[in-house]
């Protein structure tokens, strides 16, 4: 009869443990002997970025609602000089939106540039004038002291030879002849005071003329700006009844914003 063993299940644990402790000491004896991990940089990469070019676009406002809509403001184009009209916004029709100051009708200003400088030379000419007078002024006072100094020489002459003719040293007709002497030396003075005193009159006549033809150099300029038809404020443009080539006169109305 065979004996049996008392604990079997022993060595079965003991073939068990075995060769978990051989591979335990071979991981320990590995993991001191082994290298540590080598280490790299890790580099940015660059990715490529996909772009869209964002276009400008007109966008027309629109507003949706009920009752009645009225504009803030109103204008009323109105042509203020004649001509004709040589160049129109390209959007200038009903409906179109209009920015501020923008150009909107330009009319021909040929005639009045040539006014303009029509007006240009008689300001010239005026202040030409007023320059002569000024200097006439200077040569007629100085002409009348030389002239007022003749006469007091011809006065003197005139009474030596009443003296002469009193004592029947000199004859009667040498007398008349020193009295015709001294009778046109004062006609003299007298013309030179009569052209100083024309002066103020005629140098008040050239500042009035110079002051009308500046008057009317600024009217004409005036009129210039009013070649050029702008939008007052930003608008949206009602009936538009002109065309470039069109000839308009002062007061006709061209459009309504």
């Amino acid at each position: 009869m065979m004996k049996q063993h008392r604990f079997p299940w022993a060595g079965r644990l003991l073939l068990l443990s075995i060769p978990i402790v051989v591979g335990a000491s071979i991981l320990t004896i590995s993991a001191q002997f082994r290298s540590a991990p080598e280490k790299r940089e890790v580099s940015e990469v660059a990715q490529p970025l996909r772009v869209i070019t964002a276009k400008e676009l007109p966008i027309v406002p629109k507003a949706i609602g009920l009752g009645e809509s009225r504009p803030k403001r109103t204008w009323q184009a109105v042509c203020e000089v004649k001509g004709r009209i040589v160049e129109v916004h390209p959007r200038l029709k009903a409906g179109s939106t209009i920015a501020e100051d923008e150009l909107l009708v330009r009319i021909d200003d040929t005639d009045i540039n040539l006014v303009i400088s029509r007006l240009k030379a008689e300001i010239a000419r005026a202040e030409a004038n007023l320059a002569e007078l000024k200097t006439n002024e200077t040569n007629y006072r100085e002409l009348l002291r030389l002239e007022e100094e003749s006469l007091e020489v011809a006065d003197a002459e005139m009474e030596r030879m009443r003296q002469l003719t009193r004592s029947n040293a000199s004859s009667a007709a040498e007398l008349d002849s020193v009295r015709r002497s001294l009778i046109t030396q004062k006609q003299l003075v007298q013309s030179a005071k009569n052209k100083l005193n024309l002066l103020p009159a005629q140098v008040e006549s050239a500042q009035a003329a110079l002051r009308v033809a500046e008057a009317n150099l600024a009217e004409r300029q005036r009129d210039l700006e009013r070649c050029e038809i702008r939008a007052p404020f930003p608008c949206r443009l009602g009936n538009v009844s002109l065309e470039s080539g069109q000839f308009i006169s002062v007061g006709e109305k061209l459009f309504s914003a």
